[in-house]
């Protein structure tokens, strides 16, 4: 029998779900994640030679700017449309 919440919601499943979800999101190659680290490594492995300082901080400006936008946008859209759970 599983434990289950009065609401109905597998709280330990629900946790698992977000931390992996958090893990893989975390691997895309934006360069504020660690996915963009790995971006900015593979060409030093590769080609043995690493990437000027002046360009890893220009995309990584870049990167962290399309995550603020991206915040921005999404708290937008919770304001204008706001989600409403079922009862």
């Amino acid at each position: 029998a599983s434990e289950e919440t009065p609401s109905g919601i597998n709280t330990l499943g629900f946790l698992a779900n977000i931390s992996i979800s958090l893990g893989m999101i975390n691997l895309f190659p934006i360069p504020a994640f660690d996915g963009g680290r790995i971006l900015f490594t593979l060409p030093e492995i590769l080609l043995k030679k690493k990437i000027p300082s002046k360009y890893e901080n220009i995309l990584n400006a870049i990167g962290f700017a399309f995550l603020l936008l991206v915040l921005v946008y999404v708290n937008i859209k919770d304001i204008i449309d706001p989600i409403v759970m079922p009862k």
